[in-house]
């Protein structure tokens, strides 16, 4: 009897030795599953293209041994020739050979995600997937979808690209050391505190956010040059744009979105300052076509535009809102109503500043604003 008691707690003494082993290797493994940085695909992406060029880069470089090329340098030329002439991408990397051994070295860093950069002049739906590194240093907080503060310890400028994953961007998001190229916020994002950039500047902003209304988040910012928004804004104030220096406007949205946007004041409008562009898609224009049945050209529109020199009209115009055609380039309005219905349309104060020398075309003739003497 004692001796089946005894093997009896033998066994409970051995189940539970070995459930508490298991539970320990369990816990290790877990904690050491957590501890593992889970990579993004943007990682995996950067780690496979730089895979890829690094393999790519050594054939070229034994193919320009075997061909006579001895020194460094012209085993570079002979490397960079060729993937030019195999359309092979290295705008992201340098490619350097050190006494005979070659090596590529990432150029850029960037936040988060590190997705990419808009290419100026080409459809945004094309956003180019050019891959950067993450920096170690940064410390980035995202809880249930809210951005929290980054630090970067680097001097060189950063592309910015926010994560989709991202709804919410609190206050004071970046450090003040932090300089910042391109800034990309995602369709994602829904909240932006209006201290979110406090005292960071940006040379470039892709505004993509899912809002309505812009608010002064981007105000006071004196570097920035380039603005990229959607059709998703229809509402612009508290002098959004007010002290910063924006010379192209890149809209992603039709003619007749663009004309219903609702700026409050002044310098609300991102072209409030002069010679300033505007790109449709990234695409330049010089002329405007205003949609058939539109009945007002809101306040502040046009304003500036150095490259639009020709609007074309329909006879269904009946208000132009304060400074629309102000400080641009409009040498030509088409209208297709007559000298009299235009007369009859109520012009803002300041809609046109007479700049220049502008002639509107009706049906039944010419009338002809002549430059003012200032």
């Amino acid at each position: 009897m004692r001796k089946k008691i005894r093997k009896r707690n033998i066994k409970k003494i051995a189940f539970l030795f070995t459930t508490i082993l298991f539970l320990i290797v369990l816990g290790v493994t877990l904690n050491n599953n957590l501890n593992k940085t889970v990579k993004s695909e943007y990682d995996i992406k950067l780690e496979s293209e730089t895979k890829q060029l690094k393999t790519k880069v050594i054939e070229m470089g034994q193919l320009a041994f075997k061909s006579g090329k001895k020194t460094d340098e012209e085993i570079q030329g002979f490397i960079l020739e060729r993937l030019k002439s195999e359309n092979v991408y290295t705008d992201n990397h340098y490619i350097t050979v050190i006494d005979g051994k070659t090596n590529v070295v990432l150029k850029h860093k960037a936040f988060i995600v590190g997705a990419g950069y808009y290419k100026a002049g080409s459809n945004f739906n094309e956003l180019i997937e050019s891959w950067k590194t993450l920096n170690n240093t940064r410390l980035a907080n995202v809880v249930d979808g809210k951005l929290g503060y980054l630090k970067y310890s680097g001097k060189e400028k950063l592309d910015v690209i926010i994560d989709n994953s991202i709804v919410e961007i609190k206050d004071k998001v970046f450090n003040e050391n932090v300089k910042i190229d391109t800034l990309y916020i995602p369709e994602s994002v829904k909240i932006i505190s209006n201290k979110a950039f406090n005292n960071i500047n940006f040379d470039e902003v892709i505004f993509n956010a899912n809002v309505d209304t812009l608010y002064d988040i981007f105000k006071n910012n004196a570097t920035l040059n380039k603005f990229t928004f959607t059709k998703k804004i229809k509402f612009i104030k508290d002098e959004a744009f007010k002290n910063t220096n924006i010379k192209e406007i890149n809209f992603l949205g039709t003619i007749e979105d663009l004309i219903s946007t609702v700026y409050f004041s002044y310098y609300d409008a991102p072209n409030n300052n002069s010679e300033c562009k505007l790109y449709i898609y990234g695409s330049l224009i010089d002329e405007i076509k205003i949609p058939d049945d539109t009945k007002k050209i809101n306040e502040y529109i046009f304003m500036n535009y150095t490259n639009i020199t020709k609007v074309k009209l329909p006879d269904t115009i009946e208000e132009i809102g304060r400074a629309a055609f102000m400080g641009g380039s409009i040498r030509t309005i088409e209208y297709e109503g007559t000298k009299e219905m235009w007369e009859k349309i109520k012009k803002a104060e300041e809609w046109y500043t007479g700049e220049i020398e502008c002639t509107i075309y009706c049906k039944d003739g010419e009338i002809i604003y002549k430059k003012e003497n200032r």
